[in-house]
């Protein structure tokens, strides 16, 4: 069985602006871009410890262009509200629906958000 955990790791303050920005590869030998054009994309997140729990954070991200351009990073931004009241071990997951309507989900990736001291400040 191999690693599920391919996607980039990702760690922040809880509370904190975050504009992740993630490259897509092919899964073949050589790893080109994978080529999204058309694509609709959403991040979910789970928390670690409850794998068949609830999702704790789901919303739609957006393909960008790469320095080739081709549509092959997709970006998504974390606003405070959104995490500030998370912190732990996180899991995240990418799902891709193609124009034609068939799904690529590549991996998962482990998000670790650290515990926001300061909730207060930022007002959330």
């Amino acid at each position: 069985m191999g690693d599920f955990y391919t996607l980039p790791e990702i760690t922040f303050v809880a509370g904190e602006t975050q504009l992740l920005q993630i490259r897509l590869w092919t899964p073949k030998p050589g790893s080109l871009p994978y080529n999204a054009n058309g694509a609709s994309v959403n991040f979910s997140v789970i928390n670690s410890n409850n794998k068949f729990g609830d999702t704790v954070l789901s919303k739609p991200g957006s393909v960008q262009l790469d320095e080739n351009g081709i549509p092959s990073i997709v970006t998504v931004k974390l606003l405070p509200a959104e995490t500030a009241a998370l912190y732990g071990k996180y899991v995240y997951q990418l799902t891709i629906k193609e124009q034609g309507g068939d799904v690529e989900i590549p991996n998962q990736g482990h998000m670790f958000i650290v515990r926001n001291i300061n909730r207060g400040f930022i007002g959330v």
